[in-house]
């Protein structure tokens, strides 16, 4: 399994992707962030409710455990956001990447991270580790 630095640096690679660098996703690096979308994985939430808003939390707390894949952790993450916030813009500001669950919108991040103002979607905790994600042995 990847370290923690690795899966940094996948999850760096994906919010970079993500953002238009399309080139990026033609690396053996990608490749290895693709592989881990079959993986097992266990989440645990991290972070105090405070941190984010509360049906933020409340969803990743509903998602902690085991999953049978990555893709399926991400898959019904994303479907408890649309389901809470419907079809409006911004309504997948809690994003599941390879080191963690984060709050925000995955553009938002990377700009968050890369200190640039230019932030579409603004929530309370904006790139906050909300939960800790576990790759574990198939």
């Amino acid at each position: 399994m990847p370290t923690n630095q690795e899966l940094e640096e996948l999850s760096n690679l994906e919010l970079e992707v993500y953002a238009g660098r399309i080139e990026l996703a033609e690396t053996p690096q990608y490749r290895k962030l693709e592989a881990l979308f079959e993986v097992p994985v266990s989440m645990k939430v991290i972070a105090p409710p405070e941190v984010c808003e509360p049906h933020l939390y409340r969803i990743a707390r509903a998602l902690e455990g085991r999953h049978s894949t990555f893709a399926e952790l991400r898959q019904k993450t994303n479907e408890a956001l649309f389901n809470k916030q419907g079809n409006i813009l911004g309504w997948n500001i809690l994003s599941v990447l390879a080191s963690g669950v984060y709050v925000g919108e995955m553009e938002d991040i990377r700009n968050y991270r890369n200190n640039s103002s230019q932030i579409l979607y603004p929530t309370r905790g904006l790139g906050t580790k909300v939960a800790e994600i576990n790759f574990l042995e198939n």
